[in-house]
Protein backbone atom coordinates (compact mmCIF):
# COMPACT_ATOMS: atom_id res chain seq x y z
CA UNK A 1 0.00 0.00 0.00
CA UNK A 2 1.34 3.54 -0.69
CA UNK A 3 1.96 6.17 2.41
CA UNK A 4 -1.17 8.08 1.77
CA UNK A 5 -3.95 5.11 1.37
CA UNK A 6 -5.92 6.04 4.41
CA UNK A 7 -6.83 2.47 4.70
CA UNK A 8 -3.16 1.17 4.84
CA UNK A 9 -2.94 -0.65 8.31
CA UNK A 10 0.44 -0.35 10.39
CA UNK A 11 1.15 -2.89 13.15
CA UNK A 12 2.92 -2.31 16.24
CA UNK A 13 6.39 -2.80 15.78
CA UNK A 14 5.98 -0.02 12.70
CA UNK A 15 4.49 2.49 14.90
CA UNK A 16 7.09 1.90 17.71
CA UNK A 17 9.16 2.24 14.72
CA UNK A 18 7.42 5.66 13.67
CA UNK A 19 7.06 6.96 17.54
CA UNK A 20 10.67 5.89 18.29
CA UNK A 21 9.49 4.11 21.16
CA UNK A 22 9.42 0.34 22.36
CA UNK A 23 6.39 -1.62 21.14
CA UNK A 24 6.10 -2.22 25.28
CA UNK A 25 6.11 1.20 26.15
CA UNK A 26 3.39 1.76 22.52
CA UNK A 27 1.35 -1.33 24.87
CA UNK A 28 1.39 0.08 28.04
CA UNK A 29 -0.10 3.28 26.64
CA UNK A 30 -2.94 1.43 24.62
CA UNK A 31 -3.75 -0.71 27.96
CA UNK A 32 -4.35 3.02 29.72
CA UNK A 33 -6.30 4.55 26.88
CA UNK A 34 -3.86 6.76 25.59
CA UNK A 35 -1.49 7.12 22.76
CA UNK A 36 -2.60 6.89 19.40
CA UNK A 37 -6.37 5.36 18.03
CA UNK A 38 -6.09 1.59 17.58
CA UNK A 39 -8.18 -1.39 16.48
CA UNK A 40 -8.13 -5.38 16.81
CA UNK A 41 -8.72 -7.44 13.94
CA UNK A 42 -8.79 -10.87 15.04
CA UNK A 43 -6.18 -11.01 17.69
CA UNK A 44 -3.93 -8.40 15.69
CA UNK A 45 -3.81 -4.45 17.30
CA UNK A 46 -3.44 -2.23 13.83
CA UNK A 47 -3.24 1.36 13.70
CA UNK A 48 -4.28 3.14 10.60
CA UNK A 49 -1.59 5.39 9.26
CA UNK A 50 -3.91 8.34 8.69
CA UNK A 51 -5.57 7.95 12.54
CA UNK A 52 -1.37 7.90 13.62
CA UNK A 53 -0.23 11.12 11.77
CA UNK A 54 -3.38 12.71 13.21
CA UNK A 55 -2.86 11.98 16.46
CA UNK A 56 0.93 13.06 15.99
CA UNK A 57 -0.35 16.42 14.60
CA UNK A 58 -2.57 16.89 17.51
CA UNK A 59 0.03 16.01 20.38
CA UNK A 60 2.50 18.92 18.11
CA UNK A 61 -0.53 21.22 18.54
CA UNK A 62 -1.67 20.38 21.95
CA UNK A 63 2.26 20.56 23.16
CA UNK A 64 2.90 23.83 21.14
CA UNK A 65 -0.11 25.55 22.96
CA UNK A 66 0.68 24.60 26.31
CA UNK A 67 4.44 25.48 25.96
CA UNK A 68 2.92 29.27 24.85
CA UNK A 69 0.54 29.26 28.15
CA UNK A 70 3.07 27.97 30.99
CA UNK A 71 5.93 30.34 29.76
CA UNK A 72 3.75 33.08 29.46
CA UNK A 73 1.96 32.24 32.65
CA UNK A 74 5.33 32.13 34.04
CA UNK A 75 7.07 35.46 32.91
CA UNK A 76 3.21 37.66 33.25
CA UNK A 77 1.66 36.41 36.23
CA UNK A 78 -2.41 36.34 35.62
CA UNK A 79 -1.84 36.31 31.79
CA UNK A 80 -4.58 34.54 29.84
CA UNK A 81 -3.34 34.41 26.44
CA UNK A 82 -5.37 37.32 25.22
CA UNK A 83 -3.72 40.45 24.20
CA UNK A 84 -5.70 43.46 24.21
CA UNK A 85 -5.09 46.51 21.66
CA UNK A 86 -2.92 49.33 22.74
CA UNK A 87 -5.48 53.04 23.24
Amino acid sequence: MKDDDPLELLDEKEVAHILSMSVAELRKWRYSNQGPPWLKLGRSVRYRRCRLVEWIEFQENVSRELAEQVSLSSVFPGHQGQCKPDR
